[in-house]
């Protein structure tokens, strides 16, 4: 039980320090994805382009999100390699097991999903999506990016 505490507590500190890094670099509001997604569109008609739209699932993508890459868009974030290791730590030995007709399995290791209920994970999944959105913009008109999918 008290450990459960000291992790709930080095959790909390933890996400305020990559806010206090990374709080001005995410676009968080929903307020603020609708006005971008309507200019968009405004200067896609304004110029006739062609225009390709792509929409998540985020309730299958928060579960399929790959640990390394979320490494190191907070990396790229700039947060400092102490926090960064500290996260890890608490990723590096989750796994999980099944029970099929009664007989436990050995250890799975899970290495593609955030885990549900931390207070870390909605900031983790969203640096990563902020991650990709702006690459996806920011790469030369015409050529997109590639997205992966875990079926």
């Amino acid at each position: 039980m008290l450990l459960c505490i000291v992790l709930t507590v080095l959790r909390k500190v933890i996400l305020n320090r990559i806010q206090e890094k990374i709080d001005g670099t995410l676009r968080r509001s929903c307020v603020d994805h609708i006005v971008t997604l309507r200019i968009i569109l405004e200067q896609v008609n304004e110029f006739q382009e062609s225009l390709y739209l792509v929409f998540i699932d985020y309730e299958k993508a928060f579960n399929r999100l790959n640990h390394e890459n979320m490494w190191g868009a907070l990396r790229r974030k700039g947060v400092p390699e102490k926090i960064i290791g500290l996260i890890e730590a608490q990723y590096e030995a989750f796994s999980c097991r099944i029970l099929p007709d009664g007989v436990l399995s050995d250890p799975i290791r899970v290495v593609a999903e955030i885990r549900q209920g931390c207070i870390l994970s909605p900031l983790l999944f969203l640096i990563v999506i902020d991650e990709i959105l702006v690459g996806a913009i920011d790469r030369p008109t015409n050529r997109g990016f590639a997205v992966a999918t875990y079926y």
